[in-house]
This record gives C-alpha cells, sequence and structure tokens, in this order.
C-alpha cells in the first residue's frame, strides 16, 4: 500500500506570519495535532500541538498574553522536515515515524509542494486492516523450520481445510529459537480445531494459547 492510499489531502495549514495565538486557535478548533506551515503551497515548516504547548504555558505564566499573539510561527516551526513522496510505502512511513520519533510527515511532490499529510495514527490503522485486525476470525501462532518451503508448506495445509487465511506474517527472528520463526497466521474461521491437530500431525509445534478469537 502506498502512502497516497492513505494521506490526509485536504491538509489544513498555517502560514510563516501567522501568530502562535492564531495557529493554536486553528489546531484546537480542527482538532489536529501537527499543521504544515506553507507558502504559496510549498511546505515551509511544521509545528506540532508540542510546540505550541512549549510556547504558550510560560507565556500564560507570565500573564502576557500579547506576547501569543506577537510571537510568529515560523519562529518556532520545525524547518528541516522529514517528509514522503505520495508513492512511498506505508511501510518506509511507518520506519521513518519509529525512527525519528515523530508523530507526522509531510506528503511532498516536486519541489516541496505540499500534497498531503499521514499520522502515526493514519499508518496505525493502515496496518490495523492490512492485517485483518477487524475481521472476525481466528489467530494461530505455529513454529515453522526457518526455510522458506516450510512456509509454504504450512500454508498449503491450512488450505486444504477450504479456510480463508485473511493475513500471515513472521516474526522477527529475534523472538524465534534459532533454525525457526513463528509464523502468525489470521484465518476466518472461529473453530480452527481440525487445522490445529493437522498441523501438530505434520510436525509443526502450535504454542499456547493455541488460539484467540478476535474482531466483532
Amino acid at each position: 500500500m502506498l502512502v497516497e492510499d492513505v494521506m490526509t489531502r485536504e491538509v489544513i495549514t498555517a502560514y510563516p506570519e501567522m501568530t502562535v495565538m492564531e495557529t493554536l486557535t486553528l489546531a484546537r478548533s480542527n482538532r489536529i495535532r501537527h499543521v504544515p506551515v506553507t507558502e504559496n503551497g510549498i511546505l515551509k515548516g511544521v509545528v506540532s500541538d508540542r510546540d505550541l504547548r512549549d510556547v504558550s504555558p510560560s507565556i500564560l505564566a507570565s500573564m502576557d498574553v500579547d506576547l501569543l499573539e506577537n510571537t510568529l510561527v515560523k519562529d518556532i516551526m520545525v524547518k528541516n522536515v522529514i517528509t514522503v513522496h505520495p508513492l512511498d510505502t506505508v511501510e518506509e512511513a511507518a520506519r521513518l515515524l519509529y525512527k525519528h520519533k515523530i508523530g507526522c510527515l509531510p506528503v511532498v511532490t516536486g519541489k516541496n509542494k505540499l500534497a498531503g499529510i499521514v499520522t502515526d495514527g493514519d499508518i496505525l490503522f493502515c496496518f490495523v486492516e492490512m492485517m485483518g485486525m477487524l475481521e472476525r476470525g481466528t489467530v494461530l501462532r505455529v513454529e515453522i523450520p526457518d526455510d522458506p518451503s516450510e512456509l509454504i508448506r504450512a500454508l498449503e495445509i491450512v488450505q486444504s481445510h477450504r479456510v480463508n487465511i485473511i493475513s500471515f506474517f513472521l516474526l522477527p527472528k529475534e523472538v524465534s529459537q534459532q533454525g525457526f520463526r513463528q509464523l502468525l497466521l489470521r484465518l476466518q474461521s472461529i473453530d480452527p480445531s481440525r487445522i490445529l491437530a493437522d498441523l501438530r500431525d505434520k510436525g509443526y509445534t502450535v504454542k499456547l494459547p493455541e488460539f484467540w478469537r478476535f474482531g466483532k
């Protein structure tokens, strides 16, 4: 899935000469945590609710609210902004959010033109959907030898029971003993007992808890 599939296209923006008070009001009235700062459609920076909070408490404590109306966004915004392109993958967006510990990525095209914004919440929801976590079914955790043919074999066993596989993925090697991988299967079935028995008969280990029902 690509960034353009999950990004918000109608972006609420500020401009460099807006005051902190105006931007704070803009963010709160639209219930957003990140406000890109643009000039003629070109991204100049980003201001977050944290940036605004860092400024406003100290000013309010001094009872000099006028400073909120005189401090400009360009003076507090982050200027070296980490961005993504609409055709980047959501996995790459997730990697950047995690690596840099940030909450949003402006989406830009040529010459830094703002095309949208993607947040950590957008990426989280995307992965929840991609993994089928909102669908009713069952999760199995199966230990398989670290060999591509074993993955295919395990999936074929499940397929032989005519059960739809909603999603599957291999957990990182760090959580498995050497020479094995942990396969997480999400199945469109609420009774996987026959599949469990078949997998075990074929020599696979299904670790406890044996299955977990998910979805509504």
